[in-house]
């Protein structure tokens, strides 16, 4: 069975299905039907016609009968959907003011917390490479992080950390507080709490001006906007960590 390996979601695709004898020459009194394994992924007509219904792989069968004899075969397909993409963090790291000369960029966590009476501003960045937005009109982008509350406090379980477009570039070998890139807007934001897991942010209005022209490399900064009081230690997995930072674009 050829001609099925790949269905773009939404689209579809005829199988072709080659029989022979018992001799190996081609055989042509068959009658060859199909099925799905599961519908939810691709559907197929009786006579092959298969159509990408979500992203994922199933098995399409192939039933050929002839008088009392029936023979059947399995293909794998995937559907893909190209108008969807996952963009994982290129480099992260993460820089506080107390120690502005030493650069935090091979750790396995970025720490955020803003300042409140006197203890150190401590901004993270991630950097995301955009280059294959180019011609490409986005309307969707939410990023995902890992992150959770790290500090003890008593009645604080929960914050906010705002991510910010920026100026300047970085990287993880060279990033320090004095070199940092500035934060400009804030074009998202998160809820975290005190277990750690994935959460997620629309940044589709920023990602959307990001793509125009000729994108490229991509930076974001992370801090809590205007904590005062509430400003608390949150930790961001990085690369490193095992969780890049990531964001689905449509």
């Amino acid at each position: 069975v050829t001609g099925i390996d790949q269905v773009e979601k939404g689209s579809t695709a005829t199988a072709t299905t080659s029989l022979t004898d018992s001799l190996g020459r081609a055989f042509t009194g068959a009658t060859v039907t199909y099925t799905s394994q599961n519908t939810g992924i691709a559907t197929v007509t009786s006579a092959g016609k298969v159509t990408g219904v979500s992203t994922g792989t199933t098995r399409i069968t192939a039933t050929a009968t002839a008088g009392q004899i029936t023979v059947s075969t399995q293909v794998s397909v995937t559907v893909v959907d190209s108008t969807r993409v996952r963009i994982y963090a290129t480099a992260d790291g993460w820089a506080q003011s107390s120690t502005p000369t030493v650069g935090y960029g091979s750790q396995g966590g970025s720490t955020i917390k803003a300042p409140w009476l006197g203890s150190p501003d401590r901004v993270a960045y991630a950097t995301f490479d955009l280059s294959q937005l180019a011609g490409k009109t986005v309307t969707s982008a939410v990023m995902s992080a890992e992150m959770v509350i790290t500090e003890t406090r008593d009645g604080q379980n929960v914050s906010r950390v705002d991510a910010h477009t920026t100026t300047g570039t970085f990287t993880e070998a060279g990033l320090t507080y004095q070199n940092r890139p500035t934060l400009t807007d804030t074009v998202g934001s998160f809820v975290v709490d005190r277990t750690k897991k994935i959460v997620t942010s629309d940044l589709t209005a920023a990602i959307t001006a990001a793509a125009t022209g000729s994108p490229g490399a991509y930076t974001l900064g992370f801090t809590q906007d205007d904590a005062g009081a509430s400003a608390i230690a949150v930790t961001l997995t990085t690369r490193e960590g095992g969780t890049a930072p990531y964001i689905d674009i449509t």
